[in-house]
């Protein structure tokens, strides 16, 4: 048991933790959204947000390529083409100052792009020659929400190009092929150097045997034949990319995109805070009800009533404390608790005008003149 309570205790502090910490998590959100909201306004706020994408260099093509890049984007389903790779200047330009809003030559720019669903889909080609096309890429994942808050994200993405017939989509990288491609050397060595033992140490025995039992050896190889074509059916093709070209990504978010994200991560914080409150309560109540009631021997020790308080007092504190019978009667009647202090002040007016009313009724003739003389 107590271990038990020790344990619930134990959790207690954590979500009292969890809760103080959430709690300052959501004041900081929503300073952040009142900020949002008097930053932001007319235009600014209607404005949608954009995706720069640009091509840094190319690996795998000769010098003489002119290569150009198609990207696809999914959402909104949108076209554009890269002919030109971005100068070191141009680079250096545009990481200082905004982004322009038109695309050109060395940059493509989409407006209005949901991040959560969208996919890029890169293919490419030399002199109107198709090279191949890569695997789809989620963007979602290239900007994550845990990073700072900015005002514009930048990523790099290496993309490998593949032939269009190359077995599927290409979701390996070129690294990763490459490995894959050294794994294979270096079993097919391993096996090699096995077989040339296996070949010294049977050269005794094919000599002795007759041509008689040759029958079997084939049997056995056209069986091996069958397994080697099965084990090469089911393995997967290793497809080597073209070129890999490295792309950098440019996102701004608009004001309503980052007032979404700001939202969202007010109801994770919400949900996370109820969540600690309701452990905070519920181990409470388990620690209240292990805690051990109070024994009677120590209540009998301190009682926190004395025994006796309601009985009657005796005729000496009763002869003591009774008042004087005038000021009893003043206090009754005149006094500020009195019925006649507090009715008074309400029936004084009724008073007057019906006491009035009264004396000109019966003796209103001692107030006329006398007659003349």
């Amino acid at each position: 048991m107590t271990s038990a309570v020790a344990k619930a205790k134990q959790e207690m502090e954590s979500a009292r933790a969890e809760v103080v910490e959430c709690e300052r998590e959501i004041q900081t959100i929503k300073g952040a959204l009142r900020e949002l909201a008097a930053s932001n306004s007319g235009d600014d706020a209607e404005s949608p947000n954009s995706l720069e994408i640009s091509a840094l260099k190319v690996q795998g093509l000769p010098d003489t390529a002119k290569p150009a890049f198609v990207l696809q984007l999914s959402s909104p389903v949108e076209e554009l083409t890269l002919t030109k790779m971005l100068d070191k200047e141009e680079e250096s330009t545009t990481a200082e100052s905004e982004s322009s809003a038109s695309s050109s030559d060395s940059k493509a720019i989409f407006q209005g792009v949901e991040m959560s669903v969208a996919t890029l889909t890169v293919s490419a080609k030399d002199m109107d020659i198709p090279l191949g096309i890569s695997a789809t890429h989620d963007l979602s994942t290239l900007f994550s929400s845990d990073e700072e808050k900015k005002s514009t994200y930048v990523n790099v993405l290496e993309v490998a190009i593949v032939p269009e017939d190359g077995g599927g989509d290409d979701t390996t990288p070129p690294a990763q092929v490459v490995k894959e491609e050294a794994e294979e050397k270096s079993e097919t060595e391993t096996t090699t150097e096995k077989v040339e033992e296996e070949e010294e140490g049977f050269q005794d025995a094919l000599e002795e045997v007759t041509a008689t039992p040759a029958k079997a050896p084939k049997e056995e190889g056209e069986e091996e034949t069958k397994e080697e074509k099965d084990t090469d059916k089911k393995a997967p093709a290793i497809v080597s990319p073209i070129c890999t070209v490295t792309l950098r990504l440019t996102f701004k978010p608009s004001a309503k995109d980052k007032k979404e994200e700001l939202y969202e991560e007010l109801n994770k914080a919400s949900q996370r805070k109820g969540q600690a409150i309701d452990r905070l309560r519920k181990n409470a109540t388990a620690v209240s009800r292990a805690a051990p009631p109070p024994s009677a021997a120590g209540a009998d020790k301190n009682p926190a009533v004395k025994s006796g308080f309601l009985n009657k007092k005796t005729t000496e504190t009763a002869a003591a404390a009774k008042p004087n019978p005038i000021v009893a009667f003043y206090e009754k009647v005149l006094g500020p608790q009195s019925l006649v202090r507090a009715i008074f002040p309400v029936v004084k007016n009724y008073i007057i005008f019906f006491g009035c009313a009264a004396f000109i009724q019966f003796k209103g003739h001692m107030l006329a003149l006398p007659p003349p003389v």
